[in-house]
């Protein structure tokens, strides 16, 4: 309903359109009470950029009366066989799912959180910073005191908390990036990772428990590998590695022996993030420059030439660029903009051709 004459009514035709999917029914008065902010998120949102679909689950003269009385602009789809709740797994009404101009989900939340501010960030490529949730306030599970006996278990999250990611003898990630989960399931930087078909920002929650009985060197290992298995059966995986022009920060030295870089003694690698910067023990260049990607707008590549593993404490404003840049700079390291080559890791989605983001 309420399509524009001799347009097909389907999402392909949205090509290009930041789509939100409101699932309402009328005879829902939660969902009426949230029609006044979604009535204004509407008229503030540019049409030729955003579009609305209302997806209802009711008979098409009971919707139509309704909409006489309760006007509201876009498109209204009838959901006739509940097709759309299961393909989209809406818990009830009102719910909301925001679809980028790839053609992928990046939010499921409720009607409540949506703002033009998350819309433009959905229309940037990005993935909102608010709830997911559903009309029955459902957050994230959190850390359980005891870990199951066995497990393998991935579901979406909500962006807007801290991502941690534990491998030990229970692998358990909590708002990890997709970007990180590919990273860790095939041994590749983050900031390496690319996708065209993959939202690589979205956040997930993974548990994995292995069977009982193994040793913890037998329990991580387990759990990368069953990592890999469950992103691989989730999501449809097409990857290889390949050569992409890149915007990054270069690393090199001042010299072979730069200052406030010490090799280190460490029998292992760990870190330290103090809030003002970072503190690495038997840390190689390479996880150095991962290390600054993170404090940075781009990533970092190791330029430096330096074999072996480093001690070596950062120090910087958050946020602050410049102060990261300088924080290298007095360890007798240089990070500079490059435009250069970079061995990426391409990941895509094997049931879907690659669709490079559109020009605005």
């Amino acid at each position: 309903m309420q399509a524009p004459d001799g347009v097909t009514p389907t999402l392909e035709s949205l090509h290009n359109k930041v789509v939100t999917l409101l699932f309402w029914s009328p005879t829902c008065e939660n969902c009426q009470a949230e029609f006044p902010h979604l009535l204004k998120l509407m008229s503030d949102m540019p049409a030729d950029r955003f579009a609305f679909v209302g997806v209802v689950n009711a008979p098409a003269k009971e919707v139509k009366d309704f909409l006489q009385d309760n006007p509201m602009p876009g498109w209204v789809g009838i959901d006739k066989d509940w097709s759309m709740v299961r393909s989209y797994a809406a818990p009830g009404t009102p719910f909301a799912v925001v679809i980028n101009r790839r053609g992928l989900v990046a939010a499921f939340t409720h009607p409540s959180q949506l703002s033009p501010e998350a819309l433009e960030r959905v229309w940037d490529g990005g993935v909102p910073n608010i709830e997911i949730g559903t009309p029955l306030g459902w957050q994230p599970r959190s850390w359980r005191d005891a870990p199951p006996l066995y497990e393998m278990s991935i579901s979406p999250a909500s962006p807007t908390h801290a991502a941690v990611v534990r491998n030990g003898a229970l692998f358990a990630a909590r708002s990890a990036p997709l970007r990180d989960l590919f990273a860790k399931a095939y041994g590749v930087p983050a900031s390496r990772v690319v996708s065209n078909t993959f939202l690589l920002d979205a956040a997930y929650d993974v548990t994995i428990a292995p069977k009982p009985g193994l040793t913890n060197e037998q329990a991580v290992k387990t759990n990368i590998q069953a990592l890999r298995q469950l992103l691989e059966s989730v999501f449809p995986v097409r990857k290889r590695p390949m050569t992409q022009e890149m915007d990054v920060y270069l690393l090199s030295a001042v010299s072979t022996s730069p200052m406030g870089i010490h090799p280190s003694q460490a029998a292992g690698a760990s870190l330290k993030d103090n809030g003002d910067g970072f503190v690495v023990r038997g840390f190689t260049m390479l996880q150095i420059a991962e290390r600054l990607t993170k404090a940075l707008d781009r990533p970092v590549v190791d330029d430096t030439g330096l074999e072996g593993r480093f001690d070596a404490a950062f120090t910087f404003k958050k946020g602050d660029i410049a102060s990261v840049l300088a924080s290298a700079q007095r360890l007798g390291l240089v990070v500079a903009p490059a435009h250069v080559p970079v061995q990426v890791f391409s990941v895509e989605r094997g049931d879907m051709a690659p669709t490079p983001l559109p020009d605005p």
